[in-house]
């Protein structure tokens, strides 16, 4: 994308432009511009960091950027946020382009959306920043509870926002038939739609309720057998499926975009040396400015992080904004009321890096911490290590005594233990072993004293 950059300041009375042009471009469905708005103490770099994001959010959604518009106001304009001078130049930048999408980098208010709307004459379609992502999961989202979890987002959406010229939303939405929404049918028909999307989301809920206790019982099944769940989460692009991947054949999608893994999924996965089963789980990505209607409504799906017994935080440290994509993945851990689970901090993709120097300082502020490579293997040996000692309350390190016609409790030590000293004698056979804990109801009646065995 050639970069344009326009910068109006209709509050302080002036006009401040730094235009640079590009080659026309054929006009298609899928151009856009994006606007963002720019307030008194916002930083540049903070603002910029924001649009490169949200030009990656279109690009996974499909949408080629031709051009950015930047306004900076004293304060949002409550009618249409940055102002209708502002928003009639695009208008007409856009008819002459031939562009059919504008993405707002703030959220809209219902207000604002409508008159904005109103003022591009249905001839273009605006978006603001939570709309785009909402589309960018429905697009990801393959299993039925997915399916219902962007529903149920879109829909709590487009709610207080419905009005005549919302037909795209209404369709996309599939809650009403392709006349419902057009011009004409008057406020009788609007208010016909709000009431059956109200219904729609009751039963949304009523399912999704459903699926939490389906969930509740796996998750109690695997703490009667005492298997450590680990969450893997990060920011959105990391490296978190392949590294799922990596470990368990999985085969969870990975493509080089934002939000390319909806579908949470979960495998088992033995440590290597202590045979210690774990669950692994991989999660949605996380993002700035994260909708809370996706916080809301994928409620089912994140509750996996809320519950788990570890976090492994996957952290692409070849991004340049590392420290920055830590801080807010803490925040959306407060704000999901995980921040106080146990965290593995792994610093991925370090194949990519030129210089190293300063991945010490990142283990310094964030123990336990590992670097690794989750394409090339590197490191994995660490991030084993480091799993198994924060899972080592799930263990026991024991001396047994057992006898030969329970043989079958010692294939079960080397099938999910380890044995660290091993005897052979006429009446048993003696070892000194660490299994995992949920094997101690069978394994109990044969623990000896150490000092009963001489190695």
């Amino acid at each position: 994308m050639a970069k344009i950059h326009e910068v109006y300041d209709f509050s302080l009375q002036k006009s401040h432009k730094h235009i640079t042009y590009s080659t026309e471009q054929d006009p298609t469905d899928n151009t856009a511009v994006m606007v963002s708005l720019e307030l008194p103490g916002e930083r540049r770099w903070q603002k910029e960091e924001s649009l490169n994001e949200l030009q990656a959010l279109c690009e996974s959604y499909g949408l080629i950027v031709k051009r950015e518009f930047i306004n900076r106001r004293a304060k949002p304009s409550p009618s249409c946020l940055v102002g209708s001078g502002t928003i009639e130049h695009i208008k007409e930048y856009c008819i002459a382009a031939g562009i059919k999408n504008v993405i707002f980098d703030d959220d809209l208010t219902p207000a604002q959306m409508k008159n904005i709307i109103k003022m591009f004459d249905d001839k273009i379609r605006p978006m603001d920043r939570t709309e785009l992502i909402i589309d960018i999961f429905a697009q990801r989202a393959k299993t039925k509870e997915g399916k219902l979890q962007i529903e149920l987002a879109r829909l709590e959406y487009i709610l207080p926002r419905l009005t005549r010229q919302w037909v795209h939303l209404i369709h996309q939405a599939g809650v009403v038939g392709g006349g419902v929404g057009v011009r004409g049918p008057g406020e009788k028909q609007l208010e016909m739609d709000r009431r059956q999307i109200r219904h729609r989301i009751t039963a949304i809920k009523r399912e999704l309720k459903t699926m939490v206790r389906y969930r509740s019982v796996q998750r109690k099944r695997r703490e009667r057998h005492n298997i450590p769940v680990l969450a893997i989460i990060g920011y959105t692009n990391a490296g978190k499926s392949t590294l799922l991947n990596a470990l368990t054949n999985a085969g969870a999608i990975v493509e080089d975009k934002l939000f390319a893994t909806l579908d949470p999924t979960s495998r088992k996965f033995l440590l290597p040396d202590t045979n210690q089963e774990i669950v692994l789980s991989d999660t949605v990505g996380f993002i700035r400015k994260l909708p809370h209607e996706l916080v809301d409504a994928f409620k089912a799906t994140l509750e996996e992080v809320r519950y788990a017994d570890i976090l492994i935080h996957v952290l692409d440290v070849s991004d340049d904004k590392a420290e920055d994509r830590t801080k807010v993945v803490l925040e959306v851990l407060q704000e999901l009321k995980a921040d106080d689970k146990p965290v593995l901090t792994v610093l991925n993709k370090i194949d990519m890096l030129d210089n190293r120097s300063f991945i010490d300082r990142f283990k310094r502020d964030s123990r336990p911490c590992v670097a690794i490579s989750a394409r090339s293997g590197e490191g994995f040996r660490e991030l084993f290590t480091a799993i198994s000692d924060l899972t080592c309350h799930h263990r026991v390190e024991a001396s047994l005594c057992i006898p030969h016609d329970q043989h079958k409790l010692l294939s079960l030590l080397y099938q999910k233990g380890r044995i660290y000293e091993r005897k052979d004698c006429d009446d048993a056979v003696y070892v000194y072993a660490e299994y995992d804990v949920s094997l101690n109801a069978a394994l109990e009646p044969f623990h000896i004293d150490d000092n009963e065995i001489s190695w």
